[in-house]
């Protein structure tokens, strides 16, 4: 165990106090001569009530646990605040969040520049977009409400105006709205 310890003194008081620590450890116990036991972590510790207290940790294999010293993903935030567990505060005008498994699918989600969420679509023009090119657009298990928060059937539909159902003349295939 080993690291690198910070201090710094206060406005009145000239004595030097602990400001912080970044802490190199072993994962586990080290055996001479075996390079796989040699794995290590560095933590980063700023002062808590003048107590190096650790907030983050990178593991040997590249995890990063922020607010959790055993991080189960590549990235992983753990926090007990009574305040917003993520904040992401984006300036910029591209899209706030692009997240996408590029090895396995070109369907990303993405939050747009005005908080539009897409599902398939990298530049949402409504609040919610959902696009597929697979034909399975969206799935529910349960109850669904369009204008209605509370609905007791599979679809509720509740508006001031009396619901309509386009369709092309003469076919099925045009309808925009199928029971079956």
């Amino acid at each position: 165990l080993g690291g690198i310890n910070f201090f710094m003194v206060g406005d009145a008081d000239p004595t030097p106090r602990e400001a912080g620590a970044i802490v190199v450890g072993k994962e586990h116990n080290w055996v001479s001569g075996d390079a796989a036991t040699g794995d290590s972590y560095m933590a980063f510790a700023p002062a808590v009530d003048i107590v190096p207290t650790e907030r983050m940790r990178i593991t040997s294999d590249g995890m990063i646990g922020i607010g959790t010293t055993t991080p189960g993903g590549f990235l992983a935030l753990a926090t007990a605040t009574t305040g917003p567990g993520f904040l992401l505060e984006y300036t910029g005008t591209g899209n706030a969040v692009y997240i996408e498994d590029v090895a396995d699918d070109t369907t990303p989600f993405v939050i747009g520049p005005a908080g539009n969420v897409g599902i398939g679509s990298t530049s949402p023009i409504q609040l919610l977009s959902v696009i597929s090119t697979s034909g399975n657009s969206a799935y529910f298990a349960g109850n669904v409400g369009i204008g209605d928060s509370t609905p007791t059937s599979v679809l509720d539909i509740t508006d001031a105006q009396p619901a309509s159902v386009g369709t092309t003349p003469g076919t099925a295939a045009g309808a925009m709205l199928t029971v079956t």
